[in-house]
C-alpha cells in the first residue's frame, strides 16, 4: 500500500499543477492485480504529455526528487524517452514521454489516454492502461531491452491474463497498429508456454511472424555470445528481426551511436 501511495502522491501533485498523468508498469499492475505484497515495485513509472515532461519535472522537484542522469549518459539522456528521479532512499519516480521509444513502434499515445481506466492509489484517484494497453507495454517494455527477465515477464503477463477480462482480439489489432506483432508474440507465447498463461492460441497464431523471422529471433535471445554483449551492441543485433519495421531503426542505431560519441567526448550539457 505504501508503494501505491507514493504513486498517489505524485499523480495528485501533477494533477494539482493541471498535467494529466497514467500511473504505468509496476504500480497499475498491482492495483490491477490487487497482488499488492507479491511484485517488487523499484519506482513508480508516469506518463505525462511530451510537451508537459519539463514542467512534470518541476512538479517532482517541488515533492524533493531530484533528476539522476547517469555519468557518461549527458548527451544521450536528452532524447530519452523518459527521466528518472529520486528522492532520498525513497522510491524513485521515472517520468515518461512515451512508454516506449518511439524509434522502435508506432505507439498510439492518444488512444492510450483515451481508453484509460481509474485507478485507486491509496488516498488519490488516478488512470491506469486499459487491460489490453498493459499487456502491449508489458511486452515492448521488456522487449526494449531484450527480455533480460522473461521468467518475470511471463509471470506479470499470466497475472493480467487470469485478473483482467482482455479483449484479446484488440491486442491483436492493437500490436499490428503499433507494428510491435513480432515482440507481442515472443511475450505472449512464452506467457503461454512457461507460466501458463491464459492466452488464446489463436491470438498468437495471428501474431507469428515468418519462420525465418521467428528462428533468428530465437536464437539470437537463446545465444549465450549474444547476451555477453552490451545492450547497445544487442539491441543493434536483435533490433532487425525484432522491430516490425526495421528501417526506421537501422535510422536511430546511427544517432544513438552519435549521441555516445559526444557523450564520450564533448563537455555536458545540463540535463533538463
Amino acid at each position: 500500500m505504501v508503494r501505491l501511495a507514493r504513486a498517489g502522491e505524485v499523480v495528485a501533485a501533477l494533477d494539482g499543477a493541471g498535467i494529466r498523468a497514467l500511473v504505468l508498469k509496476g504500480a497499475a499492475l498491482l492495483e490491477a492485480s490487487g497482488e499488492l505484497g507479491l511484485r517488487e515495485m523499484a519506482d513508480v513509472d508516469v506518463l505525462v504529455d511530451r510537451d508537459h515532461i519539463d514542467r512534470a519535472g518541476s512538479v517532482l522537484r517541488g515533492l524533493g526528487y531530484e533528476r539522476f542522469v547517469q555519468p557518461g549518459r549527458e548527451w544521450s539522456a536528452r532524447l530519452h524517452y523518459a527521466r528518472a528521479y529520486l528522492r532520498g532512499g525513497d522510491l524513485g519516480v521515472d517520468l515518461h514521454a512515451r512508454i516506449v521509444p518511439h524509434y522502435l513502434w508506432s505507439v498510439d499515445h492518444e488512444g492510450l489516454w483515451r481508453r484509460a481506466v481509474p485507478v485507486s492509489l491509496g488516498k488519490t484517484e488516478g488512470r491506469r492502461p486499459c487491460a489490453e494497453d498493459m499487456v502491449l507495454h508489458a511486452a515492448l517494455n521488456a522487449a526494449k531491452d531484450m527480455f533480460p527477465t522473461p521468467e518475470r515477464l511471463a509471470r506479470d503477463l499470466a497475472t493480467l491474463a487470469s485478473a483482467l477480462p482482455i479483449d484479446w482480439k484488440a491486442v491483436v489489432v492493437r500490436a499490428r497498429q503499433w507494428r510491435a506483432s513480432v515482440a507481442a508474440h515472443w511475450a505472449l507465447d512464452r506467457a503461454r508456454r512457461t507460466a501458463g498463461a491464459e492466452i488464446p492460441a489463436p491470438v498468437i497464431d495471428d501474431l507469428r511472424p515468418p519462420g525465418w523471422r521467428l528462428r533468428a529471433l530465437e536464437r539470437a535471445l537463446a545465444s549465450e555470445r549474444v547476451g555477453a554483449l552490451p545492450l547497445a551492441a544487442r539491441r543493434a543485433l536483435v533490433g532487425p528481426v525484432l522491430i516490425d519495421a526495421p528501417l526506421g531503426y537501422a535510422g536511430w542505431v546511427a544517432r544513438a551511436a552519435v549521441l555516445r560519441a559526444l557523450d564520450r567526448g564533448v563537455p555536458r550539457p545540463h540535463p533538463e
